[in-house]
């Protein structure tokens, strides 16, 4: 605050003047009496009357003078006293104030903000200072005596005030109230005083200066008054002071209205931030809030004093108080106004929410920025809208593409404004060639201008372009009542016949497969994602219900109760839907017959389930035959076969070998546990089928089994693949985000071939996977539970590779719980023929030929080493399936490679006794033979091919060495 006084010092000693109680001495002193005696000396020679008139007048008109400015000092100095004591009041307000925020802090904390905000103040005497007194009247501060603080000062006179009003300075403590007026300090100094109260310590701030030094100031300043006064024998000094006074008061009104119009400008502001409703607040450099509007406290639930001095921590969440606080600390660095839309989730955990947050920032009078200003408000309506819009526009810009007719439109000046893909197909120019030209420069005789020019619609006109003859419809377009131009949808007649005659074909293969589906053996029932569409005769057959109680109902209505075959039926329905995958399920009827399931999904051009196709088998009759076969096998080849329930026959796994049947054995066993299972080996051993087969056998067989051969996907797309990812996660992502493959297992099995290609930064979350059965989609932080069984294959030595820092050797032991080490198919010998037939057999129905393998060529499959175990013989057999020249497969038709590979193989398999005649030698040679093309091929007839004899040398001859056989049936 300025001093009240430093107008009135500038005006009464202006620099170069002299002072004015300087002047009246001069006049009263020693030279004023010499010019008394002159002006006498002056009188008397010329005139006394008049001199004696002119003294008496220049008497009086000084001792007016001198009363008007005895009684002026009198009363300038009592006004000058009050206007200090207010100013030290206003003072004392103004310390504690800025004072406020240490409050609540240490003692001396505040004390020293008091000393420091009093030194930071303009405008000081020299004998002006501050001081506190506690309730005990003890000195806690006193700026101009330091070393006395810590006396007491309670006794101290308070001269001013009411009677009955506080009569020392540890009364007025005791009433914590305000004080201005005369003060005796502990020093016995007569001084002019302001104190205040500070209620929260029951302590008192006084301002002090002494009277003395202020009558000093004051004498100093009327001394030019004076001596006005006498030069002028006071005739001048009325007018003088009521200008003076005219010109203080003016300026007095015009604060005065400033002040007003301030007053006012600040309640209509304060109106309009509260009646707004956006969200306005404002922060300083440390984020503490130091205002906000209604809207705002009402938004957090909090009033004003509750939410002063708050940081975004102490309001919003975590992860939204960090962004908040960025966002400050980026416009308090740049200065500049940052405009942006965050997406919040609900608090109710519903839909999202979107706010329009602009920060900018707050400067003080030097420019410097001094805090942030924020106003937010809620845009999710608009938001909303923008993205229905965009997916509006994205859909009519899908169906203008997809549409099979040419479509263009102009507007009002007859400029193109739209041109399919179609019309440009036909047109010959694309839509960046042709919008905002002509649509007559184009297309000359368009027909369009008509439209705009009638408003009529043209429906069904032909039109000839090139060497085209064109169907075309064209229709204004209006809008509110307005037309703002016009469309034309035209077809290339020659492709209308092509879609009749697609449609003919169409009809046709529907036709078809209503008749093969009517006709089928199995029964087949169709639904969409919710009824019933499709059901033919064999359901009925087989379920025993009438197909006609079933179409058009929907699924979940079926009577699942009293039919087992409905109950099965919507569970694969429902898996089929949910998981849209494939499934088969195996039930029993009530009838005693058993039935196989099977759901495929029939997906759209989106990826969605249009359809349910569900195929019931009864299997009753098949298993039946099976258990007829594998009897008839062991009869015949005297040893077990494995049954048709066995491990192996679920996936159609040959184990003729010990070592192949210890490996069903042992995956038997640890199928029955969820335990992590490492199946290592050489690649084409098998191991994928082995990772199938422990699924099929687990609990978890009638759920998801998903596998990733991890060396096979990019490892820049592997994370997203293994975890999925939420849309906009990174750029080409789907904007509907994807679920990863362990989230798509989720209650199944997980297989990882190749587990050694597996990039380290991705081995640490496998690992998590592993220890915590959780998960978390890329640009997602909602964690995903997950419940699946891990089952890992490689064909490297991962012991290896821990030792060498290529794979994490924690990840390793996690892994590593049952090892499985499936042998190379050189160290199972007994499974290549089964394994050859059973290829064989596929690829002879594969390609509808009737291939045999001749006895040389079985001696060479048995043979050779197979460097690429099961995947490379099945890929010889396909091989020689296709390209052999003859029905009898020879080593003639193996590749080249394997011919190289033979040089020093072992001798043939087939053996005689030593020590034998020729005879029992031939008999011996001839009947391991036979018994090998039976094992090798599946009926007499086609043993009699494989060893290149007639049928019934066949028949004659295992009936003479007692071979079991069976005519054309099936011996394996």
């Amino acid at each position: 605050m300025a001093d009240p006084l430093a107008g009135g010092r500038w005006w009464f000693s202006r620099a170069g003047s002299p002072a004015p109680w300087a002047m009246m001495a001069k006049f009263f002193g020693k030279d004023g009496a010499l010019m008394g005696n002159r002006n006498s000396r002056e009188l008397k020679t010329r005139t006394r009357p008049i001199a004696r008139a002119t003294f008496l007048l220049s008497a009086g008109l000084i001792a007016a003078a001198l009363l008007i400015g005895y009684v002026s000092y009198q009363y300038s100095f009592s006004m000058m006293e009050r206007s200090y004591q207010k100013f030290y009041l206003n003072k004392a307000q103004m310390i504690f104030k800025a004072a406020v925020p240490y409050l609540g802090g240490e003692k001396q904390a505040f004390l020293n903000a008091l000393s420091s905000n009093w030194q930071a103040a303009g405008n000081k005497p020299a004998d002006e200072y501050i001081c506190v007194v506690n309730q005990k009247g003890e000195l806690l501060l006193h700026t101009g005596s330091p070393e006395t603080v810590g006396n007491y000062a309670g006794n101290n006179p308070i001269l001013g005030g009411p009677a009955s009003g506080p009569k020392c300075l540890s009364d007025l403590v005791a009433a914590q109230k305000s004080y201005t007026g005369e003060y005796i300090s502990s020093s016995g100094q007569d001084q002019i005083a302001a104190f205040i109260a500070i209620p929260d310590k029951k302590w008192v701030l006084g301002v002090h200066r002494s009277r003395n030094a202020l009558y000093a100031e004051i004498q100093d300043g009327f001394r030019p008054l004076l001596m006005g006064f006498l030069l002028v024998c006071g005739l001048l000094l009325p007018g003088c002071l009521f200008l003076l006074f005219k010109i203080y008061s003016s300026s007095q009104e015009k604060q005065f209205n400033s002040e007003q119009a301030l007053k006012e400008s600040e309640r209509r502001y304060q109106s309009l931030v509260d009646t707004m409703p956006q969200c306005l607040y404002r922060t300083d450099l440390q984020g503490k809030i130091t205002f906000a509007n209604k809207a705002f406290l009402t938004s957090q639930g909090l009033s004003l004093e509750e939410c002063l001095g708050k940081t975004a921590n102490d309001l919003y969440p975590e992860h939204l108080a960090r962004k908040s606080l960025a966002d400050d600390v980026e416009v308090i660095r740049t200065g500049e106004t940052l405009d942006r839309v965050q997406e919040y989730q609900s608090s109710s955990g519903g839909h999202k929410q979107f706010m329009e947050v602009v920060r900018h920032a707050v400067r003080g009078s030097d420019g410097a920025t001094t805090g942030v200003q924020g106003i937010f408000w809620d845009v999710t309506d608009k938001k909303m809208a923008e993205e229905n819009l965009k997916h509006t526009k994205a859909q009519l810009e899908t169906v203008l593409r997809s549409v099979p007719s040419g479509i263009i439109a102009v507007d009002t000046d007859g400029k193109f404004t739209i041109v399919n893909q179609k019309a440009e197909e036909i047109l010959g120019f694309s839509q960046s060639e042709a919008v905002g030209v002509p649509a007559a420069r184009l297309i000359p005789d368009t027909g369009l201008t008509n439209v705009l020019a009638t408003g009529r619609s043209e429906l069904g006109k032909p039109f000839k372009w090139s060497s085209k003859a064109l169907m075309v419809s064209r229709s204004p377009i209006i809008e509110r009542g307005e037309l703002i131009g016009a469309v034309s949808v035209f077809q290339d007649e020659s492709e209308l016949e092509s879609v009749q005659k697609q449609l003919e074909e169409v009809q046709r293969l529907n036709a078809e497969l209503s008749s093969v589906i009517e006709n089928s053996h199995d029964g087949v029932l169709i639904t969409d994602t919710e009824k019933v569409i499709t059901v033919n005769p064999s359901f009925g057959r087989i379920t025993g219900l009438a197909p006609s109680t079933l179409a058009g109902k929907d699924i979940s209505s079926l009577d699942s109760e009293r039919h087992v075959c409905l109950a099965v039926m919507q569970a694969v329905f429902r898996h089929v839907i949910s998981h849209q995958s494939s499934v088969t399920m195996r039930r029993k009827l009530k009838s005693g017959n058993e039935v196989f399931v099977t759901g495929n999904p029939v997906f759209d051009k989106f990826g969605s389930v249009l359809r349910v196709v569900m195929n019931i088998r009864d299997v009753t009759e098949l298993h039946s035959l099976e258990e007829r076969l594998k009897r008839l096998s062991a009869s015949c080849f005297g040893e077990d076969k494995e049954p048709a329930g066995s491990p192996g026959a679920l996936l159609g796994i040959v184990a003729e070998s010990p070592a192949t049947k210890n490996l069903l054995d042992l995956a038997v066993r640890v199928a029955q546990v969820d335990s992590t299972v490492l199946l290592s080996g050489e690649s084409g051993v098998g191991k994928d089928v082995f990772a199938k087969l422990i699924h099929s056998l687990s609990k978890r067989h009638d759920q998801p089994f998903v596998s990733l051969n991890c060396g096979a996907i990019p490892e820049n797309l592997l994370e997203s693949e293994l975890f999925g990812y939420e849309k906009g996660a990174f750029s080409g992502a789907d904007r509907y985000g994807k679920p990863g493959l362990f989230e798509e297992a989720t209650g199944g099995t997980v297989f990882l071939d190749e587990i050694g290609e597996l990039p380290l930064n991705l081995q640490v979350k496998l690992l998590k996977v592993l220890q915590e059965q959780s998960c978390r989609r890329l640009g997602s932080v909602k964690t995903v539970e997950l419940n699946i069984r891990i089952l890992a294959a490689t064909n490297r030595d991962l012991k290896e590779m821990v030792a060498a820092g290529q794979f994490r050797e924690d990840l390793f032991y996690r892994l590593y719980v049952v090892p499985i080490e499936i042998p190379p198919l050189r160290e199972r010998r007994e499974d290549i023929l089964p394994l050859a037939l059973q290829f064989l057999k596929a690829y002879n129905h594969q390609y509808q030929v009737s291939r045999t393998l001749g006895h040389e060529l079985l001696r060479v499959l048995e043979s050779y080493a197979w460097p690429g175990n099961v995947r490379e013989l099945q890929n010889v057999i396909e091989r020689l399936v296709v390209t052999a020249d003859t029905e009898v497969l020879e080593p003639r038709h193996l590749p080249q490679s394997m011919h190289e590979a033979q040089v020093g193989a072992p001798p043939p398999t087939v053996w005689v006794t030593e020590g034998v005649k020729l005879r029992e030698a031939k008999d011996q040679l001839e009947k391991q033979l036979i018994q090998k093309a039976l094992a090798q091929t599946s009926n007499t007839r086609e043993a009699a091919k494989l060893l290149g004899v007639t049928h019934s040398t066949v028949v004659r001859k295992a009936q003479k060495f007692g071979l079991p056989l069976n005519g054309d049936s099936t011996l394996h």
